[in-house]
């Protein structure tokens, strides 16, 4: 029975920590988000896939446009309120630099803790930073299956998830 459970143990913990995804810089350095500028945000859902099967707006139907506005409000506003410089501004006359965010596929995944039905979403996205004087690539980082926030709602829960991206973009080096 002990080793039953011992194997129970590895193997949710092996599946919890291969969900947790990373966000990793590919190339450059995010130094930038340290700098007191302005950047804007660009978001690509155009490729978007719903658990890397279906495309992600006729899955979501009528309720696309709420979850993506959830999506990008959440990102900004966490970012924002994160970021110790760079900050994201609505009109890109005074940014030095933009983000742009590929989203390339968003999943649910069944939560083990809370009650049934509730869910943590996941993210994998490519990340590139461009400043706008050059418009050259100063940053590509990428996201492959970062996962966060546990919600009933799918809005919520994509909105959660992006909440926790942008504070987990302040970490890299």
């Amino acid at each position: 029975m002990k080793r039953f459970l011992a194997i129970l143990t590895i193997t949710l913990l092996t599946s919890m920590y291969c969900m947790a995804g990373g966000v990793k810089v590919k190339e450059g350095k995010a130094a930038f988000f340290k700098e007191n500028a302005s950047a804007v945000v660009e978001f690509d859902f155009s490729k978007t896939t719903w658990e890397e099967d279906e495309d992600f707006k006729t899955w979501c139907g009528d309720q696309y446009e709420k979850r993506l506005n959830a999506i990008q409000q959440s990102f900004v506003k966490s970012f924002n309120e994160n970021s110790k410089g760079l900050k994201i501004v609505e009109s890109g006359n005074d940014a030095k630099y933009k983000i742009l965010i590929e989203v390339k596929d968003l999943e649910r995944h069944q939560a083990f803790t809370g009650s049934w039905g509730q869910g943590k979403f996941s993210t994998t996205a490519y990340i590139k930073v461009l400043d706008i004087s050059s418009n050259q690539i100063i940053c590509e980082i990428n996201v492959d299956g970062y996962g966060s926030g546990k919600d009933y709602d799918y809005a919520d829960g994509l909105g959660k998830c992006y909440k926790g991206l942008a504070k987990e973009l302040f970490k890299l080096k």
